[in-house]
């Protein structure tokens, strides 16, 4: 009988560490948006960015960079993302809501989910 309740607290020790074992963790996209160029290319990917910037130049058909006052980065912007109408070019201010890619070959990008121009070229945040 003694046996028997020197096993009980080493079962309950287990057992709760199953439980704490088996939380989920918080979701990137369940965190608040990062909001420079700076802070997307370090965080981790799927996380949510709302950027305010413009537009400096054009890598490839879908691919365009970045530039806000803490630095550049790649963001893919496909057609469903720009307003129907509306063509980017290089100088163009832009809000950006979107997520942060990491592709297995390496590197940051992101992918932007909806693409805004900002009117009068100053988007309101000091990035310009």
């Amino acid at each position: 009988m003694k046996k028997s309740w020197f096993l009980v607290p080493i079962m309950l020790l287990v057992g709760s560490g199953m439980v704490f074992a088996q939380q989920p963790k918080p979701s990137p996209k369940s965190a608040p948006p990062v909001t420079t160029a700076q802070a997307a290319a370090k965080v981790v990917d799927d996380r949510r960015v709302h950027l305010n910037g413009k537009i400096v130049s054009q890598q490839g058909k879908n691919v365009w960079i970045f530039q806000d006052a803490s630095g550049k980065i790649p963001v893919v912007i496909g057609a469903k993302a720009v307003p129907s109408g509306r063509a980017l070019s290089p100088g163009m201010p832009v809000e950006i809501n979107g997520v942060v890619d990491r592709p297995a070959k390496g590197g940051v990008r992101v992918v932007a989910q909806s693409v805004r121009t900002v009117v009068g070229g100053h988007t309101g945040k000091g990035n310009d």
